[in-house]
């Protein structure tokens, strides 16, 4: 089967180098097409070796990359409007690294700088390869991350599909193994994320915490359906379920990303990379619109 690049952690990874990201990025995200989400999933724990080097960031002391805001009027709920800071955490996903594009963090605090009327600063603290434990490693022994989700009005995450990846199915849909293998993992990995968001709220108690679930945990092809096998679908929806009902009693907000990652993107633009695995420039795009979608703030 072919390596999924989410398993890949490439050496010295850790926070992107700082950049400034104009108002550009919110014309950008203008013309996306609104997907059809819903809100809210849940918990995780973990442990991975701290091998990670941390990105030197350009942007004021707290290293945070700034998002230039354009002057608007705003109707969002009130913990949107006070939004100033967000953290990005989780894997490759995250980072844009293998499309070489802006990642999905960026993308919508460029929109909610657009939308408030002020600058928006973005903290990537993704890592390509990350897994549910080692996120909580992050989370439990990195000052720096620890100290960037303090200081987060809204921390994003997305985790759990590295941590099934040995039960990724064969040619020809050959299950790896069987539903009473594969159903305790992918609850045991979303249980995971629940302990994630758990010590996110210890950290800092009043962050908005959005958790994203996955279109497929392996790769899929072009979009979900396209060279998907059953037995992929099955763990991706098995994981899914389990971590909207970890994430949704937790007050976290759960953004699922299988509708609109089902649908075709403006202009026929592939919504994933030739790996079938990680989101395109497109892809990404539709990330940024499901989770804005999700706090309540895709119009504008």
């Amino acid at each position: 089967m072919p390596v999924n690049h989410r398993e890949r952690r490439r050496g010295g990874a850790g926070r992107r180098p700082g950049i400034l990201v104009t108002s550009a990025l919110a014309v950008l995200l203008g013309g996306m097409v609104a997907a059809g989400l819903v809100l809210g999933r849940h918990p995780a724990t973990a442990s991975h070796a701290l091998g990670m080097a941390r990105r030197a960031v350009g942007a004021a002391a707290a290293g945070r990359r700034s998002v230039e805001g354009v002057t608007g009027t705003s109707t969002l709920p009130t913990d949107v409007s006070r939004i100033r800071s967000v953290v990005v955490l989780g894997d490759s996903v995250t980072t844009g690294s293998t499309c070489d594009c802006t990642p999905f963090g960026d993308l919508v605090a460029a929109r909610l700088s657009s939308r408030l009327g002020h600058r928006v600063a973005v903290t990537e603290d993704g890592v390509d390869g990350s897994t549910v434990r080692f996120l909580r490693q992050q989370l439990e022994a990195d000052d720096d991350v620890r100290t960037d989700v303090r200081r987060a009005d809204l921390v994003l995450v997305t985790t759990g599909a590295n941590d099934l990846l040995d039960l990724a199915g064969r040619e020809n849909d050959t299950p790896a193994c069987a539903e009473s293998c594969f159903g305790p993992r992918a609850r045991s990995a979303a249980g995971g994320v629940g302990g994630i968001v758990d010590r996110i709220r210890g950290l800092n108690p009043d962050a908005r915490i959005v958790v994203t679930d996955y279109w497929n945990v392996f790769t899929d092809g072009d979009s979900v359906g396209a060279g998907t096998t059953r037995y992929n679908r099955a763990v991706t929806q098995a994981f899914d379920d389990a971590l909207h009902a970890v994430v949704s009693p937790t007050g976290a907000t759960w953004v699922d990303l299988v509708e609109p990652f089902s649908q075709v993107a403006a202009g026929g633009a592939p919504l994933l990379l030739a790996d079938g695995d990680h989101p395109s420039a497109a892809g990404h795009r539709r990330i940024a619109e499901a989770v804005l979608v999700g706090l309540g703030a895709s119009g504008g």
